[in-house]
Formats: structure tokens, C-alpha cells, sequence
């Protein structure tokens, strides 16, 4: 059975989302459902199926799969509803042996390349970060976000507060947590090239579980590529051009430029702030070309700014009494 990944977006879809679909039609062997209130005309490949919803739709459809006042005043706290995707769109995916949860700040590279084999060992949950990730759909598998953590109900916690709180991700009080205490099987391996948003620059945001928290790549000097269906890094390792494949590139707070009919190339450059045709081979001789250090690391600033401006908006949350929640 195929995969289906459930994109909810209310909203202006970003500028780059031809883009985004020109990766999702590369990936023939899985599927995409995007919910949405964005009656935007684009060139839909024939692996998205669209759902056209307003938000209040959306909140009203989430609030009577619980008995509990749930809070969803905004579209981002969807992030931590993810884990309930399979329960609360259960009649959309009947038809899946997998399901998935993604963001809209990604590009696919094949999936092929790194998905088949965690399903063919029947893993309950597949990926640990909440940029994408997948369940075994079933009913069982889809209402295990209601299982304890620690003699508490934490998604009644989470669902109930404004706040992001990372339930679906890492391992703080979050989904990753109740399948790990539970014993079901997961896959936590990360095949994605995750960026980082606090530099100008690329530089890969690791994952650690056993912290849980992120450390920076070695690497600072990189070009990266989506070409004819895959994501790919580049980089400089003495007298040669190293190149490796990702399963997708996550581009997070990061606002890109975009001029160019992304149908007409199958070989694409992600640069720091901007997508262009890339119509040679990368080489040692041209690799400067394409890498141009900026020293003046303004995405530093922009991202911490709209932290603290979130953090001041629920800062009883963050600062005061609510703030173990």
C-alpha cells in the first residue's frame, strides 16, 4: 500500500511552492494530501490531492474528535496536533499503509532512496523530527498520541495550551517519548539535510538523542542541489568534490527568492536566500561561483527577534507560572 503526507496550510502558500510541487511529482510512489484555504491556481502534479478548508473548518473538525476544550487559535499550533493527523483525517487515508505529516518549508529529494526499506521492517513511526515523519495507519498505531507519559495524559496538556510545545518531536514530554517508553518501534535515523536557522550561510542543524538538543555540522563551506529528483551537499574535501544524497532539504525561517519556471529544469541551486537553474556540473573550478560567504549574519537577528517577540506574547508560559507546562 502507498504513502499519503497530510500538509494542513491556511494561509498564502510560500513563493517557492511551484517548487515544493515540482519535488512532490518526482516522488510518483507516494502520495500528498494539502488541506487549505490558498485557492491559488498552481500546476498540481497528480500525486496531491487538494482539500480546500478554512481555518474555523479545520478548528471545528479537531475540536469534535475531543471531548476537552482544545486550543488551536492559530495555524501554527497545528505543529503539535501532527501526531494526531491519522486520527482526526482518518476517512482521507483509509487507503494507506502509511501516513505522514510534512511542512511546507522543505524541498523532496527521492524517497525511494530512504523510506522503503524502514517500511518493509513494518516500523510503527518513521523519522523522530516533526518536519516529516510517518505512522503505520491503523487505528491502534493512530490514537497512540493518547497513550501516558509519566502517569499523565500529555496531549491534553499540549492540546490545551496556546503555545508550541514540540509534542510531536525530540524527546521532552513529546510523542517520540510514548513510543519509546512503550516499546514500539522507531525508526529515528535522519536522512535529511535539516539547516540551520540561525546562520546566513548553510550550515546542517545534527540532531542528538541522546542530549536533545542540536550540534552544528563540521562542514561550512557547502552547495546544495535538487537534480532530477534528489537533494544533494556539496562540499570541498581537499582536492575533490564530495557529493552526498538527502531524502529532503529543510529550509526553516528561512524566506527564499525564486524568478525562473521551475517546469523548464530538471537541476536546480539552493542558495542561502534563493533558487536558480543550475546548468553546469559542480566542480572544483566553479565551486567558489556558486558558495559566497556572507559575514554580516542577518538571519541570526531576524530569528531571534521573532523569538522574543513570541516568547513575549505568552511570556506567563515562558517566564511565569505556566512555565514547567
Amino acid at each position: 500500500m502507498k504513502t499519503v503526507f497530510i500538509l494542513p496550510y491556511f494561509g498564502k502558500l510560500p513563493n517557492y511552492f511551484e517548487l515544493y510541487l515540482h519535488s512532490i511529482k518526482s516522488n510518483k510512489n507516494y502520495d500528498w494530501l494539502l488541506i487549505t484555504d490558498d485557492a491559488t491556481v498552481y500546476d498540481f502534479p497528480e500525486n496531491l490531492k487538494v482539500v480546500y478548508k478554512s481555518f474555523e473548518e479545520i478548528q471545528e473538525l479537531f475540536q469534535s474528535k475531543f471531548d476537552f476544550k482544545i486550543n488551536l487559535e492559530r495555524p501554527h499550533k497545528l505543529c503539535d496536533y501532527k501526531p494526531a493527523f491519522g486520527y482526526v483525517f482518518q476517512d482521507l487515508i483509509s487507503n494507506y499503509g502509511y501516513w505522514g505529516h510534512c511542512d511546507s518549508d522543505v524541498i523532496f529529494g527521492n524517497f525511494n532512496h530512504f523510506i522503503v526499506e524502514p517500511q518493509k521492517l513494518n516500523y510503527d513511526k518513521i523519522f523522530i523530527l516533526g518536519h516529516l515523519a510517518l505512522y503505520k495507519n491503523n487505528a491502534e498505531n493512530n490514537r497512540r498520541f493518547m497513550l501516558k507519559i509519566n502517569d499523565s495524559y500529555r496531549y491534553k496538556e499540549v492540546f490545551s495550551i496556546p503555545i508550541g510545545t514540540l509534542f510531536d518531536e525530540k524527546f521532552y514530554k513529546s510523542i517520540n517519548c510514548i513510543f519509546k517508553e512503550n516499546g514500539f518501534s522507531l525508526y529515528a535515523k535522519n536522512d535529511a539535510a535539516d539547516i540551520s536557522p540561525y546562520h546566513y550561510n548553510f550550515r546542517l542543524s545534527l540532531y542528538k538523542q541522546e542530549t536533545n538538543s542540536y550540534v552544528l555540522d563540521s562542514i561550512k563551506k557547502q552547495i546544495f542541489t535538487w537534480e532530477e529528483g534528489g537533494i544533494y551537499r556539496y562540499y570541498k574535501h581537499g582536492n575533490t568534490i564530495i557529493k552526498e544524497e538527502y531524502s529532503y532539504i529543510h529550509l526553516q525561517k528561512r524566506k527564499m527568492k525564486i524568478n525562473f519556471d521551475v517546469n523548464k529544469y530538471s537541476k536546480i541551486i539552493i542558495a542561502p536566500n534563493e533558487f536558480m537553474p543550475l546548468q553546469e556540473e559542480i566542480t572544483l573550478a566553479n565551486f567558489n561561483n556558486y558558495f559566497k560567504k556572507k559575514w554580516f549574519n542577518s538571519q541570526y537577528f531576524k530569528v531571534k527577534w521573532n523569538s522574543l517577540k513570541y516568547k513575549l506574547k505568552y511570556q506567563d508560559y515562558f517566564y511565569g507560572a505556566k512555565k514547567s507546562i
